[in-house]
This record gives C-alpha cells, structure tokens and sequence, in this order.
C-alpha cells in the first residue's frame, strides 16, 4: 500500500463541486443563498431538534446554528433536507438526480491516503473529560433514552483483510466516555459477529461531519471486499481522501469535523437504548458498547445534526432506495414514466405513472414493486397525473379506481424493521392500487383550451409579483 501523500486537489478529476468536507459545502450553501443563520442561544436537548422539524417543504433552507448552549461547536441541520440541496451535494444539474447517476453506480474509485492538511485538536477522554462536555449532542425526543449521533459514519476492518468496512449507524451517548452503537445492517454487523465469535476487541472509528457525498455513498451497498468510499469516488467523479486515525488502524475521511475512536468489548454484552425513529415511534434495538478513548475535532469545527424523522432523512431514503428500485422498474416496464416516494412513509408508499394502457402489465408492475422489501403501498397512475401532488393522486384514485377490480392485497411479504405494525422477522401485508383509466368510458379530463392557459399563467404570474 502506498504511504500517505500531500493533499493535491488537482489529483480528483473535474466535478461540478469540490470533493472535501462538510465546512466546504456549508460554505458552499451560504454562497447559493441555501443556508439561514439563527444566531439566538438554542439548547442542543430538544430546542434544535424542534426547531428542524418545523423546517419543511421543498423551499426549506438548509439551519446552522451559530450559539448551542454550553458548547462553542455550532450545529448544522436540515443539510440535504432538499431535492436541490440533494444535487448540490452530488454534482449534478438539479431535476432527476438518480438518471444522472444511474451510469455511475458500477464505477469504483479507490480512496487514497494523504497527510492531514490541518492537524486536529485531540483530546483523551476520562471521567472529567466527557464527550457531551466537548461536542453539542442532540436529545432530539422526549422519551429517548439520551443524546444521540445520528449522522456518525463509522468504519471499522474486517479481521481477514486491510478492507474498510463503513456504515452509517445510530450512536447512542450512555456516559462520560461510553456510547451505545446500533450494529443491524452489513458489513458492520458482520464485523462485529466475528468478534464476537473470536471474542476480540473490534476497533472503530466514528466521523460525525463529512461531505455529504460520502454520507450519501455510505448508506448504499457494497460487496465485501470493496470499501463504500470507492462508490463515493465513482458517484463523483474523484477519489475520497483519507487519513489515518490517531489511536487505531483504521483510514478515516480526510475533511471529518469530528472523530472518535474507540473499541468495541463483545464480551460485554448488549443493551437496548431508546430512540424516536424516521417512522414516527420509538424503537429499541440491542446494541454494543462502545468504548470511546479519544476526540479529535478540526479546526472551528461544525456538528451535523440530523433529524432521525425529518425532510432530511426522507430525502436520503428516497434517494438510497431510489437508486435501487427506479432503474429496475424502468428497466423492466419501459412504459413507467416516473416514480415518486410519498413524503413522511420513509419510502414505503411509492407512486407510479405509466404511459401504457394495458392492466395486465400495470398490475405486474404494482406486484413487483411491492416485492421491495421498503414498498409497502404501491399505486400506478397514468401520465396524466402529477405523481408528486398527493391531491392529484387522490382524485385518479376517486375517479379511476374500483376496489373489487383494482385493488390488490399480498401478504407475508419482507417489510421493514422501522415498521412497527409489521409481524415476527418484519413479515409485513402489502396493498397495491391500478388508478389507471378503465378500458371504458370517457376518461379525457376537463382543461381549459392551450391559448387560454398560456394567457393565465402570464396573468397569475404579474399578480405573483404584485404580491
């Protein structure tokens, strides 16, 4: 392996925007009048999480910050909370982020080690000297069971190769130098079981604060053997930097406002915190210890805070299952035009619009949308129909829709861990919807002649601007 090297920006290939570290796209958002400033004292404990769920719609500005009680770390949120935001943060022209990316999913760009640009600021934790003291935690729920780190990319190697695997896990804060750490999806939970067979500490190393590319990269999946920074570097066009942590072997991002690093005792067995989930409920899930031995933090570091249910979360899942399900579907149903997640499901109600006029293949499409374990309501519409407005939905459902003919019920079907309605092994029951036009009958909606829309729309917009 080559040893680390200068940083050089001119070593990444061109993108439409600089591959480097939360700061950066911060700063970045400020410059595209995407970010709103709030400068009055607010408590990390239940006042910020509050205040970003207030902070909605598609227009929604990105939150920093500037004063968090009792910490000198300012907070920011609601980062990708935007489909805009979503493809400022990628590099791509604003509109249909995942047919940008769909020819970039195979692509691997391997990570290279470089030397830290600007040395970070390392404490050691002890009793006195504890983690909520450093970094501004959110308590985002009133009935969870602590402050939480929810935008933690947390990397650790498998025991058999130099391969990092990362994912992006709930961190629960349980003392002055311990947390908790939700280990429930691959590869980290693979890692894991192996320690805990070996009975072996299993190091890891937790960055709160980075690009949101690689936030983005580091939910998707990848196979064993292959670290997940090489799909970041793939979507981007350009490798992601990496440095080495300063306690355990381990390569960390270089750009991270914050690290920990720490280890993991299997021995010591599990415990369940408790935590407000994007569903709308609390949930438990038996979690590891993780013992944290030390803080690194760059430079006026920033703290990204993230809304476990929130605009930004639902954006991130709809982008993650997005990019599997929509290629797919469209692969396999060339008349489906669009697909739209409906907002606050968590991706599990999914709206589809057709140009085909056969029921049997819409059916086909509803059922095997449905197969996804995430999907859990499906409706077809034809093209007609604004997928993104719910009311539009609503009314082909009202006026296309028979529930003896065009309702489908499939049961024992995968569903999600975040549904708390679902059965034993998350076996969920699925309903899926043809909105479509009948065969018979006359379906031509009402509309005013062309001439006349184009009239209005100039007359609505000078009253717009009136206003």
């Amino acid at each position: 392996m080559l040893g680390p090297i200068p940083y050089d920006h001119n070593q990444y290939e061109e993108t439409m925007r600089d591959l480097r570290g939360l700061k950066e796209f911060v700063d970045h958002l400020d410059d595209m009048g995407e970010l709103q400033r709030i400068t009055v004292p607010v408590d990390p404990r239940f006042e910020i999480p509050a205040v970003l769920d207030q902070i909605k719609g598609p227009k929604a500005p990105a939150v920093l910050f500037e004063k968090v009680k009792g910490h000198a770390i300012p907070v920011v949120g609601n980062l990708l909370g935007t489909e805009r935001r979503m493809a400022l943060a990628l590099g791509v022209e604003e509109g249909d982020v995942i047919t940008h990316l769909q020819g970039k999913l195979d692509k691997k760009i391997t990570p290279f080690l470089i030397t830290e640009e600007n040395e970070r600021v390392a404490f050691s934790l002890s009793d006195e000297n504890a983690i909520q003291e450093i970094l501004p935690i959110l308590t985002h729920y009133a009935r969870d069971s602590g402050p939480y780190i929810t935008s933690a990319v947390t990397s650790a190697k498998y025991p058999d190769s130099d391969v990092v695997g990362r994912g992006l896990h709930r961190i629960e804060i349980r003392g002055n130098t311990t947390a908790g750490i939700s280990l429930v999806n691959p590869p980290l939970s693979n890692i894991y079981d192996y320690h805990k067979q070996a009975g072996t500490r299993m190091e890891v190393a937790i960055a709160v604060g980075v690009d949101p590319a690689i936030l983005l990269g580091t939910v998707l999946k990848a196979p064993k053997g292959v670290d997940k920074f090489a799909n970041v570097g793939g979507l981007m066009g350009g490798a992601v930097a990496t440095v080495r942590a300063k306690t355990v072997d381990i390569e960390i991002p270089a750009f991270a406002e914050i690290v920990l690093e720490g280890y993991i005792d299997p021995e010591e067995g599990e415990k369940g915190g408790i935590l407000g989930e994007v569903s709308g409920y609390y949930m438990s899930f038996p979690s590891p210890t993780v013992h944290i031995t030390t803080i690194s933090l760059r430079r006026d570091a920033v703290y990204h805070g993230l809304l476990p249910k929130g605009s930004e979360v639902e954006q991130i899942l709809s982008f993650v299952w997005g990019l599997k399900i929509i290629p797919t579907m469209k692969s396999e149903f060339p008349s489906i035009r669009d697909l739209h997640f409906v907002p606050d499901t968590f991706g599990a109600h999914l709206v589809m619009s057709t140009s085909g006029n056969d029921r049997g293949e819409n059916r086909r499409a509803v059922n095997m949308a449905l197969s996804f374990s995430n999907v859990k309501k499906a409706v077809i519409v034809d093209g007609d129909v604004d997928i993104s407005n719910p009311l539009e939905v609503e009314w082909a459902m009202a006026t296309r829709f028979q529930a003896d003919r065009d309702l489908m019920v499939l049961s024992d079907l995968k569903g999600q861990p975040i549904d708390p309605s679902t059965g034993p092994e998350f076996i969920s029951s699925k309903i899926g919807v043809d909105a479509t036009k009948p065969d018979r009958g006359n379906f031509d909606r009402i509309r005013f002649p062309d001439e006349i829309e184009n009239r209005l729309t100039s007359i609505i917009g000078e009253f717009n601007q009136g206003d």
